[in-house]
C-alpha cells in the first residue's frame, strides 16, 4: 500500500519539525526515520519528531512581481 510519503520520493520537500524546517529531496521514509538529501548532506530526522511533509513550492522571481501586483 502506497502512502503520501511514497509519492513524495524523490521529489524536493519541506520537512518541519517542532524544532526546524528542513528543505531537500525526500530520499526514503521508514517507520523510525526519514532520510533528506540536503544540498551539503544527508538528514535523518525521527518520524516522532516530524510534524509536516509537503512539496517545496519554488516561487520565481516573475511569480513575486505578479503576485506583489496583485492587490
Amino acid at each position: 500500500m502506497r502512502t503520501r510519503l511514497d509519492t513524495l520520493l524523490g521529489k524536493e520537500v519541506e520537512v518541519r519539525t517542532s524544532e526546524l524546517t528542513y528543505r531537500g529531496v525526500l530520499w526514503e521514509a521508514g517507520e523510525e526515520l526519514l532520510f533528506l538529501r540536503g544540498r551539503l548532506t544527508f538528514h535523518q530526522i525521527a518520524m516522532d519528531k516530524v510534524v509536516e511533509v509537503r512539496p517545496l513550492v519554488k516561487e520565481t522571481l516573475a511569480g513575486k512581481a505578479d503576485a506583489a501586483a496583485v492587490p
